[in-house]
């Protein structure tokens, strides 16, 4: 419940006191870090060591960790996702585990088709202990074990150094293992293995690791590899697909993205307001391979409210990295509580960073309801710089993701290949440098915690504690 507070002074006395914590634990850990005042840079390309796993530095408290990958064809407009996740809650929360319903492993393959206007995505859940760490230096190199075969690996991440990484999966048709899945049946069986070489990386969050102990745990976010060529294999087919192979050259065509979240919570709405949309995270990306890597543009930018409780209440965050080539970038940060905006960028002020969705409508697939804006814009403007990000999706162009936490199961709205349009101008001069439609390298979210019919799934399944 929130406090009462009687008198208006005292609730602005409050709000000042609240804020000059906040700043005075973000100047500490940016002191601590030895990044310079007034607020903080992020880490271009950033090391393993950020993208490392979390649990034993995380053991009291619940944790979600998941390291996302995407693969897209750029001619025929065909995109991948895969994801491992770890969410742990079992002996981490109170009430004898009451409130931990999922725990353990969770391995997505997904995919927007549309070359056949089709999406389709697997889910499969292991146990914790089917989990193994390899403790070689690398941060986060990491085997998931067939559990009837333990010398098999189905599953791994494995870093080779800064910049470039392994990751591979053996999807198994009928699995045991199958958590759900949507327009696919159980036959779909996929197979992987590729090499990721970044070709730009950001990681806008450094700095806020350290307030965020303090107060929630809010899910963090780093876009260590958000633009890479890969080469590797891809094969997949089931009952109604025919079998399909992707053969991946270090070629303009081929894109991959990857990034590493973790926290304690996923955006939350008030108490009592479960289902909220006001209360969601959203994603953008907008990309121009070039087959000359220092020419290459790549945009991310990811935003987020969430209800963090006494004494920050609603919090506003939006991170973005603007790569327009090799050698010029825009990095911007924008965190808005109690109505007062803090921001940083490389680029003077942060006069506009901001999110605008309309075209709302109501979906229904096989996991229930929901609200989403088919539309969104998104708008950056610096002191020498204007971004303008507009993308139109359609239902057609969707998969539903899960994410569990405890007793919820958070819904990610993800479209990939989505018609955009991207404006960018450089204001001194007026000098337009892009004004292009864009769809066969874009990505986009809108995710929150709208409630889940969950399907009565098969097999070995979620432990339900």
């Amino acid at each position: 419940m929130k406090p009462s507070i009687p008198m208006k002074n005292n609730n602005t006395l409050l709000k000042y006191f609240t804020i000059g914590v906040l700043l005075t634990i973000i100047t500490i850990s940016v002191v601590n870090a030895g990044i310079p005042i007034p607020f903080y840079e992020a880490i271009l390309n950033p090391p393993n060591i950020h993208e490392r796993i979390r649990i034993q530095e995380i053991e009291s408290m619940t944790l979600d960790q998941w390291w996302y990958y995407w693969l897209r064809d750029t001619e025929l407009n065909r995109h991948y996702a895969f994801t491992y996740a770890i969410s742990l809650c079992k002996d981490r929360v109170a009430n004898n585990n009451k409130d931990c319903k999922y725990d353990g492993v969770f391995i997505l393959f997904s995919c927007v088709d549309h070359t056949i206007n089709k999406t389709f995505q697997k889910v499969e859940h292991y146990e914790y202990k089917d989990l193994e760490i390899v403790n070689d230096g690398s941060y986060f190199h990491l085997k998931v074990l067939n559990p009837l075969q333990r010398n098999q690996t189905l599953y791994e991440i494995q870093p080779l150094k800064d910049g470039l990484y392994q990751i591979s999966g053996n999807l198994r048709k009928n699995s045991p293992n199958e958590w759900f899945q949507t327009n696919t049946d159980s036959s779909l069986e996929a197979q992987w293995n590729f090499t990721i070489d970044r070709i730009y990386g950001y990681y806008g969050q450094k700095q806020m690791e350290k307030p965020d102990e303090h107060f929630k745990g809010i899910i963090q976010w780093n876009t260590y590899s958000h633009s890479s060529q890969v080469s590797g294999l891809l094969t997949y087919q089931s009952n109604s697909i025919q079998n399909t192979i992707i053969q991946t050259i270090h070629d303009k065509r081929y894109r991959f993205y990857c990034d590493m979240n973790w926290g304690t919570n996923l955006p939350d709405a008030p108490p009592h307001d479960n289902g909220d949309k006001r209360y969601a995270w959203g994603w953008y990306y907008v990309n121009i391979p070039s087959n000359n890597i220092q020419n290459e543009l790549s945009i991310i930018a990811g935003s987020g409210r969430t209800y963090a409780n006494f004494p920050l209440y609603t919090l506003d965050a939006l991170f973005g990295d603007i790569r327009l080539n090799s050698t010029h970038h825009i990095e911007l940060t924008q965190i808005v509580a109690y109505s007062e905006t803090f921001y940083y960028t490389n680029d003077g002020k942060v006069l506009q960073f901001k999110v605008d969705r309309s075209e709302w409508t109501t979906v229904k697939d096989s996991l229930g309801e929901a609200d989403i804006p088919l539309r969104q814009v998104l708008t950056m403007e610096t002191t020498n710089y204007l971004v303008v990000m507009d993308f139109k999706s359609k239902w057609t162009d969707y998969n539903r993701l899960i994410f569990p936490l405890k007793a919820k199961l958070f819904s990610d709205f993800e479209a990939l290949g989505v018609s955009s349009h991207l404006k960018i101008v450089y204001k001194p001069t007026n000098q337009i440098l892009y004004d292009v439609d864009i769809s066969t390298t874009t990505g986009l979210e809108f995710g929150y915690g709208i409630d889940v019919n969950f399907p009565t799934r098969r097999g070995s399944k979620i432990n339900l504690l």
